[in-house]
């Protein structure tokens, strides 16, 4: 017990790469402690509530396992201290005793009432004060490296906000480019979440509990970010009719980043156990494929109506994403959100007031 919790401890902390797959005691907890924790969110209907119930659990499991591997690492040296019956100054050890002693040396107490008397139970209490100690330091050192890996995450999802919206889309990233007159901005824009989907699959195949730790904004979340560069990578690939020099190099880029990121939700989706879904043809529809159309051309943009085409594309990744926005109770993009909203920025915490002159509330009725 104590040598197959080690191992899984050594596996979950300290190798940087995809472990096997084997049934330990990490999956075997994470397995049935998300089932069991997310049917229960996903029936709370209070929005606010539910969120805080998801921002809770990643955080909260981290410690559990933690808690259940100390757990089995002491019971395991009770077991050998009880079983070989080795001899301390109080005689054999009971069962209570021997877990006592074992926790009281794991956790390098060093109460002394009760002490090994020889050569074998002696070296046995150094190995698992030694134990102990180096487990305590991975868990200082682990949970720093992970949550950088969690901040490091979300800084691009930020910075969406003001190129697709608070409720990102693809359409909207295409659209607002377009209107500024900045579509040579894209390919380099496209280009940092090819990076940043380098970094999210190389940290999500290491330390796969990651990718249930939320966002702070309950508009925002990496699958939500993730779908929509891809939504507009794909627009772009289907429809994107120009032969000019700028053109190729955005489609070229289109396409690298699409690749990157739909490798990212294909692995995890296969190493966190959520297999694709045929249930998402609701995501897009003619009539708001034809809209999308249409607005994109008024704004200059070479873009065909292939519809067909747009819709082979999307098979690649869209079953992906819909399984795990399902699995994580998180969000996906429209395509076409039609209703204009404020993004983040716009909107005020403090009183609710939009940061502008159309929306921002008079000194007037600030002072009422």
């Amino acid at each position: 017990m104590a040598l197959n919790t080690l191992w899984d401890g050594f596996e979950t902390i300290v190798m940087t790469r995809s472990v096997s797959r084997s049934w330990r005691l990490s999956k075997l907890f994470y397995y049935f402690a998300r089932k069991t924790y997310y049917r229960t969110a996903a029936k709370v209907k209070n929005e606010r509530w539910r969120h805080a119930m998801l921002m809770v659990y990643a955080p909260l499991s981290v410690i559990i396992l933690f808690v259940l591997w100390g757990g089995f690492l002491i019971l395991g040296f009770a077991m050998i201290n009880y079983g070989f019956a080795l001899p301390h100054n109080n005689g054999p050890l009971g069962p209570f005793e021997a877990w006592y002693y074992s926790g009281v040396t794991f956790l390098t107490l060093g109460y002394g009432d009760i002490a090994p008397t020889g050569p074998v139970g002696r070296m046995m209490a150094v190995a698992e004060a030694a134990t102990g100690l180096v487990f305590l330091a991975s868990v200082i050192t682990y949970l720093p490296v992970m949550y950088g890996v969690v901040q490091k995450r979300e800084y691009p999802i930020v910075l969406l906000d003001t190129k697709a919206g608070s409720e990102p889309t693809g359409f909207e990233l295409l659209r607002r480019h377009a209107s500024a007159g900045a579509m040579s901005a894209l390919p380099a824009l496209l280009e940092k979440y090819e990076q940043w989907g380098a970094e999210m699959l190389e940290a999500y195949l290491s330390y796969p509990i990651i990718a249930y730790y939320r966002s702070q904004h309950d508009a925002q979340n990496w699958v939500k970010t993730a779908t929509a560069i891809m939504d507009a990578c794909t627009l772009i690939d289907a429809c994107y009719q120009s032969e000019e020099d700028d053109a190729k190099v955005l489609r070229f880029q289109a396409k690298a980043t699409f690749a990157m990121l739909r490798h990212v939700i294909v692995d995890l989706a296969y190493v966190i156990k959520m297999p694709p879904t045929d249930d998402c043809s609701h995501r897009l529809n003619e009539d708001d494929f034809e809209y999308m159309v249409a607005e994109l051309r008024d704004l200059g943009l070479p873009i065909a109506g292939a519809y067909e085409s747009l819709c082979d594309a999307r098979w690649m990744y869209e079953p992906y994403c819909v399984a795990l926005g399902r699995g994580l109770l998180m969000d996906l993009p429209l395509w076409v959100n039609r209703q204009a909203e404020p993004d983040n920025w716009e909107v005020a915490a403090w009183d609710g007031a939009r940061h502008n002159p159309r929306g921002a509330m008079s000194t007037k009725e600030r002072t009422k």
